[in-house]
């Protein structure tokens, strides 16, 4: 069916070839359809026609092309519908064929930051001044250079003009950039080398101009006899170009070279929405193609649209009043236009109290019109002044059950996680001394490996055994880097064994002189996580999208092994892409799926809208010093005051002289404001934050007088809020709400939301027993009935074997101290320190300084152990077993211990206790001692064969006094104290058979590991 087009519209398709045109008009005006449909008319009146249609941005270039294949059906061999970039990269390749060179190769920006960052080094070692030594290890400050010799390229300036317009408009550092200019430009040269072996790098900025002199030159080239096609100058009928305002004054010079080729040109453009500003676009540039050919221009015909058929109503009116504030770039008359849209936009502003009130109301908006209004998501956008703001602003808007696009990365790709992750394992199985026993534990516990810190910990434990049973002393660190070797006993253990291949496997490739993308294909296969973290790409949420995330910097790290083997060969060793990696100091270019055509809701910049519409569209953050950003661009290299001199003199057809004026600066912000809401078919929302700290913008102040103060709706309509709030409503103490509530639950329930089934509810979950842990029969021991006393939820946990690594190295150190008490009753104390340094070897200390003290500490313990045993009483009995039982009520308590050392005092015995742990029982406390007071009881109770005479008891602490063992004495105990030990045996078995265990606090509590989840602190909650 034919469409209807008005008469601005329908002069614009009458134009017949050959002819230049620029059609200029505003948002809404149909000038990307009619791009479509001048190119499907040249395709359908001539099939063989050959048309070009170009976008300076991909994605739009890409929505182009599947307009033209919807029209037509098919996708003619004849049509090429690109962005400006890979068009002229085309031409480049073309020509690379024709005279017998290899396909050339854009350079990325990163690469393109570590030849300037190597400039600038030596620039700094050979004392070149201009040059700031710090400043020039700041990616910010190279940044200012790139720039400048980027728009150097972009405006044909060469390195003599830059130092003339320097001189002539009293600017050095233009002089200082054309030495870089110069440098730049011998880098590239020498990279691609001499002769066809190596690919010619081709700078972004250059592209288009070298494809416009390819052409011109075309016939004059002379190619080389060898690996050269006979191939045509390209040509084309019809060369199309939607959006030129967002275009780099380059494009101008590579229009003029199609033109001489007999191309007809039809440009598309509207000054008013020039975004793309900061990369080189030139919002005047729709005027300037107007020009004659030898007055700046290429002649087009100014064509004007007149009518607009999107953002109609109070949107139209608020896009007038944005627009009616930017100075005009050569062109005006477009600005009176007529609405014809049936659909009316509105649009509201609304400021908040804070950036989370902000983002849940955008939320509960874009949820509200998805599950009330039926709008996809893909029709919805949400724009920001930058992209800076994107990582908040999506993980709030997933959080409230909103999907949106992924965002592309902006680190170097070095410290995004999985190539970090990769690099480490690389420069471990690579080192070549040996590597800190904590960096090989984190790589264990790292991304690839994945084992957890507790799996680890029992590894080692069962690695700590192999090497005892083999009659091994090796430590901790030492079996740890027994994995990197790939020794015996790491083999025996299965993860351990895995990560050894792998170590081994990348050493045996890059020994063997394989190139870097084949040594990080070793690492990569060998670890295996690639179908894991596909699997987990394809789901949606955070975890998704991290998967995503990761794979995607790992595919582009592969891309650059590969760049740098195809590059150079001799020069492609996994030493070499370190180093390449390590002076990268910018983001590689994203693959990451970025829509994709999901159902999701697209978070972008206004430079990222080229092309594109909504129905529904919110701009965010638009405070005062974000939208608009007045800082003036470029302060140190002045690129703009160097583009205004160039256009400027272009567009009045003499020198001018230039400005670099705050206005300028606004007239960007409200192009890219203008561009924003232009997106939306039939509502903008405006949001900003308005408190102590952040003040909305100049903008909203004059575009809505009477700006309304938005309140953060109560219900976000995300699943995971909709049920909290529906379960707080079951305990309001309101009978008519809790119906309801739970109702509605019973209802999502029903439909599987996740969190509404009661059965899942851990706070709602019956008691998983209310019968007594203990049944029958019952064991007890001194230390534990003390703990029971103390507090029973701290003594049921440690019986639950609930304890830390720390807590554990302790249990060793107590074992090997009391060990040497065994093995050296009577001393002497040389003998039991000798000893205890063959012993140390048992103990997995803790590396660095942590490790270091408490090794001097268990030195110190064996020798307080060894002045006390010389210095003691004769000893009866040593690492004694004591028992008795008790009747408790309706069953037997036994009481068992095993005694350190019993010790003759008269006609009796004493207990000595050892401790190497720093919590003293206090001198005044030591008398109702419960663990005392039940070592005396058992001796008294005939527990021990052949004792029956208490003499008292003595705690030892070894290893926390300088001045030797701190003894703590408790008296005899008399005959009548029996009855109350017997009462605190009883109270403590009634203690642990539950089902309830008491917090209790006490003095305790300031070194109880537990503490951060006890309920008698209050910083906790337990669930059982």
């Amino acid at each position: 069916m034919d469409k209807k087009w008005d008469e601005s519209q329908a002069e614009v398709l009458e134009l017949r070839a050959p002819c230049a045109a620029c059609v200029i008009g505003g948002p809404g005006s149909g000038k990307s359809s009619l791009a479509v449909e001048l190119a499907v008319r040249a395709l359908r009146d001539d099939p063989q026609a050959r048309v070009a249609v170009l976008s300076p941005d991909r994605r739009a270039a890409s929505d182009l092309r599947n307009k033209i294949s919807v029209e037509l059906g098919y996708l003619p061999g004849s049509l090429q519908v690109r962005s400006l970039t890979a068009f002229a990269f085309g031409i480049l390749s073309t020509y690379a064929q024709f005279i017998g060179r290899r396909e050339p190769e854009l350079i990325s920006g990163p690469a393109q930051d570590a030849l300037i960052k190597e400039r600038f080094e030596l620039a700094v070692q050979l004392g070149e001044a201009g040059i700031d030594e710090e400043a020039a290890q700041l990616p910010a400050y190279r940044a200012e250079f790139r720039d400048l010799i980027t728009r150097a390229a972009e405006l044909e300036i060469s390195p003599a003009d830059l130092v003339t317009l320097s001189r002539r408009y009293d600017e050095p550092i233009w002089e200082l950039g054309a030495t870089l200019v110069e440098d730049y430009d011998r880098a590239l040269a020498i990279q691609s080398a001499v002769g066809h072996a190596n690919p010619d790098l081709v700078d972004h900025a250059r592209v288009m101009t070298q494809a416009a002199a390819m052409l011109r030159g075309w016939e004059a080239a002379t190619p080389s006899a060898e690996g050269r096609l006979d191939l045509a100058k390209p040509r084309w009928d019809w060369v199309i170009v939607d959006d030129v305002q967002n275009a780099t004054l380059a494009l101008r010079t590579l229009l003029l070279a199609l033109q001489e080729g007999g191309s007809s040109v039809v440009a598309f453009g509207d000054p008013d929405v020039a975004v793309q500003g900061f990369r080189g676009g030139i919002a005047h540039l729709p005027a300037l193609l107007t020009k004659p050919v030898g007055g700046g221009g290429i002649g087009a015909r100014r064509m004007l649209l007149n009518a607009t058929y999107r953002c109609g109503g109070q949107a139209f009116e608020c896009l007038g009043k944005v627009v009616s504030g930017i100075h005009t770039a050569g062109v005006g008359k477009h600005r009176e236009k007529t609405v014809k849209s049936a659909e009316q936009a509105a649009i509201r502003a609304l400021t908040f109290s804070n950036v989370d009130e902000e983002l849940a109301f955008v939320a509960t908006e874009l949820r509200r019109r998805h599950l009330i209004d039926q709008v996809p998501y893909s029709r919805m956008a949400v724009i920001s002044r930058s992209t800076s703001a994107h990582g908040t602003i999506r993980r709030t808007l997933v959080h409230y059950g909103v999907p949106v696009q992924t965002i592309v990365n902006t680190r170097p790709l070095r410290e995004q996680r999985a190539v970090a992750a990769l690099i480490e394992l690389i420069e471990v199985a690579l080192a070549d001394a040996p590597v800190d026993s904590e960096r090989i534990e984190a790589l264990l516990t790292g991304l690839l490996f994945g084992i957890d810190s507790l799996r680890l910990r029992a590894l080692l434990r069962e690695a700590r055994g192999w090497e005892l049973a083999a009659g091994g002393r090796r430590t901790r660190a030492e079996l740890v880097q027994d994995i990197v070797c790939g020794g015996g006993i790491s083999a025996k253990i299965p993860e351990f064994a895995r990560v050894s291949q792998v170590l081994v496997s990348v050493r045996e490739v890059a020994a063997g002189g394989g190139l870097g993308e084949e040594v990080l294909w070793a690492a990569w296969d060998g670890v295996g996580v690639a179908e894991r973290w596909r699997d987990q790409a394809m789901e949606a949420g955070p975890a998704g999208d991290v998967a995503d995330e990761d794979l995607d910097s790992v595919i582009s790290l592969f891309r650059i092994a590969q760049r740098q083997a195809d590059r150079d060969v001799s020069n492609a060793t996994i030493g070499a892409l370190l180093e390449l990696l390590e002076n990268q100091d910018l983001p590689e270019d994203s693959i990451a799926r970025v829509g994709g055509g999901a159902d999701e809701v697209a978070l972008v910049s206004p430079a990222a809208t080229i092309g594109r519409e909504w129905d529904y569209v919110a701009i965010v953050g638009v405070n005062e010093g974000v939208w608009p950003n007045t800082r003036l661009r470029n302060p140190l290299t002045k690129v703009p005051k160097l583009v205004n001199i160039v256009v400027g003199s272009a567009m009045a057809g003499r020198d001018i002289e230039p400005t670099q004026l705050v206005s300028d600066v606004i007239d960007d912000e409200l192009r890219m404001f203008a561009q924003a809401v232009s997106r939306a078919r039939r509502e903008v929302l405006v949001t900003a934050e308005d408190h102590d700290a952040a003040r909305p913008s100049r903008f909203l102040d004059w575009l809505f007088p009477e700006i309304e103060r938005g309140v953060a709706s109560p219900a976000t309509l995300d699943e995971t809020s909709l049920v909290g709030q529906l379960r707080q409503g079951l305990r309001s103490g309101d009978p008519r709400l809790e119906r309801e509530a739970s109702a509605v639950l019973s209802q999502l329930n029903a439909a599987g939301v996740p969190g509404a089934d009661p059965r899942g509810w851990i706070d709602e979950l019956e008691v998983s027993t209310s019968e007594p842990v203990i049944d029958g029969v019952s064991s007890l021991s001194p230390s534990r009935v003390d703990g029971l006393l103390k507090c029973p939820l701290a003594a049921f946990l440690d019986k639950s074997n609930v304890r830390s690594e720390e807590s554990g190295i302790l249990a060793d150190i107590g074992k090997v101290v009391h060990g040497l008490a065994e093995a050296f009753p009577s001393g002497p104390k040389e003998a039991i320190v000798e000893a205890c340094e063959e012993r140390l070897s048992v103990i997995e200390f803790p590396s660095g300084l942590e490790g270091v003290l408490l090794r001097d500490r268990v030195k110190a313990m064996a020798a307080d152990l060894g002045s006390y045993l010389e210095n003691s009483a004769p000893a009866v009995l040593v690492e004694q077993d004591a028992c008795v039982s008790v009747d408790g009520e309706g069953h037997p308590i036994n009481v068992r211990a095993r005694i350190d050392r019993l010790e003759a005092v008269g006609a009796g015995v004493a207990v000595v206790d050892f401790k190497t742990g720093r919590n003293k029982v206090a001198v005044k406390d030591v008398g109702d001692n419960p663990q005392l007071l039940l070592y005396q009881w058992l001796i008294q109770a005939h527990g021990v064969d052949g004792f029956s005479l208490p003499m008292g008891a003595r705690l030892v602490y070894v290893g926390d006094d300088d001045r030797g063992p701190t003894i703590r004495e408790q008296g005899p105990l008399a005959s009548e104290d029996a009855d109350r030990v017997i009462d605190l045996i009883k109270a403590a078995d009634q203690v642990q058979r539950g089902p309830d265990f008491a917090a209790l606090p006490g003095s305790h509590c300031r070194n109880c590991r537990y503490t951060s989840s006890c309920p008698a602190m209050g910083t906790g909650r337990i669930f059982s």
